[in-house]
């Protein structure tokens, strides 16, 4: 495609004026990234920067959801990791066994790692999501846990789920006029032994509020 043109143009460009720019990196540079994009695929391939120093790659979860890496590759890559950007909600760094060499495969397979870890959170989210009226935020992206709900009667309830534990009580808070929210926190409180991980955040709620959350 276009990525893969602009990549070999670059590299011919290189070959025809015998010497490079101190500004660019060298011509094998380019050289290894287009044989590691070939075995990754070129369709993995989703944004390149000008300078040619940075790509992203889009790779999907198990639950086929899109995830975009960004990797910032430095001049003299292999021979130095590439740094890794991502929208998850815990930091991640690539990392390299001793004698390891830095591949685009090498980063996507730990990308993919960390997605495994968040999957119940998402399945949680994506539920609040689809089944509830979300106020905030308008459009979440993967590192966001947090959403708020509306309850009606101009109140809301701010959810905030922990990353590593996304079944469990998340952190609530009531948002309204202290005589509208006053009931519910009541109801919730009074019921908070009946929160069952085994079941949805969105049911439990539902069940600890007495009420049905309202639908987009």
């Amino acid at each position: 495609g276009e990525l893969r043109e602009v990549l070999e143009r670059q590299l011919a460009a290189d070959a025809l004026a015998g010497s490079l720019t101190p500004a660019l990196p060298p011509a094998a540079f380019y050289e290894q990234l287009i044989a590691e994009v070939n075995g990754i695929g070129w369709a993995s391939l989703c944004g390149l920067s000008p300078s040619l120093d940075e790509l992203q790659l889009t790779i999907d979860d198990t639950a086929r959801r899109a995830h975009v890496l960004t990797l910032s590759l430095p001049p003299d890559y292999p021979a130095r990791s590439p740094v890794a950007r991502a929208a998850l909600p815990a930091p991640f760094e690539l990392r390299w066994a001793p004698g390891e060499r830095p591949s685009l495969a090498a980063a996507a397979a730990q990308f993919r790692g960390a997605l495994a870890a968040h999957q119940s959170l998402w399945d949680e989210l994506d539920d609040l999501d689809r089944e509830a009226w979300v106020l905030e935020p308008k459009h979440p992206t993967r590192d966001v846990c947090h959403r708020r709900l509306a309850l009606g009667g101009h109140c809301s309830l701010l959810v905030t789920l922990h990353p590593t534990a996304p079944s469990s009580l998340p952190e609530l808070r009531f948002l309204g006029a202290e005589r509208s929210i006053a009931p519910l926190r009541r109801a919730l409180n009074s019921r908070l032994a009946e929160w069952r991980p085994e079941r949805r955040v969105r049911l439990n709620l539902q069940a600890l509020l007495g009420l049905a959350l309202p639908s987009p």
